[in-house]
């Protein structure tokens, strides 16, 4: 299966998400393995013609967009005519976005209704539950090598309501308790 992956999807991970239009099209220029142009333009042709070629070999290519919410409204505003091939007959490309809940609210703008709407797939993650919260505080613990329960449920708790249910949120909190308490978990052997 791992190998119907490789060879049927090129996967390219764009982290810098506070780019002007022609940057970030550079960044993909690089990412894809091309030599970026000086213009906008040029940069803009060899992205698509790679992606043409991709998909002459029957790859298709995913570009996800880490940290979305951050996107320039130009960038956003344009990345439509990136998904505009064969006049929409068929994707030759799949763009996923990943983000903070503010980029649903910027992707509904008007102005950007012609990406939203090339856009098939919306994923929002929920807050986790309590008892999630609670796992998952378990499971870091395990990682550090600590097999044992090492916080009362009001303390469990507190994490949970403090975090408003994010995991990120829940690992940034535990990481600044661990850095000031480091006894409280054994060391690894």
């Amino acid at each position: 299966m791992e190998r119907f992956w490789r060879t049927c999807f090129r996967l390219t991970y764009c982290h810098n998400a506070t780019l002007g239009r022609r940057d970030f099209y550079r960044q993909l220029c690089l990412a894809l393995g091309l030599s970026p142009k000086a213009t906008a333009a040029a940069v803009f042709y060899s992205v698509t013609g790679q992606v043409q070629e991709l998909a002459s070999a029957r790859v298709h290519p995913v570009f996800l967009l880490d940290e979305a919410h951050l996107l320039h409204s130009d960038v956003l505003a344009h990345l439509h005519i990136l998904l505009n091939y064969e006049w929409d007959s068929r994707a030759l490309l799949s763009l996923v976005f990943v983000g903070l809940p503010e980029l649903e609210d910027r992707l509904s703008l008007r102005t950007h209704k012609s990406l939203l709407s090339r856009l098939h797939t919306r994923v929002h993650l929920e807050p986790v539950s309590a008892d999630d919260s609670a796992d998952y505080l378990r499971y870091r613990l395990q990682l550090a090598g600590c097999d044992r329960e090492l916080f009362p449920l009001d303390a469990v708790a507190l994490l949970h309501e403090a975090s408003q249910g994010t995991h990120r949120e829940q690992a940034l909190i535990g990481s600044g308790g661990w850095s000031s308490s480091p006894s409280l978990v054994p060391a690894r052997k």
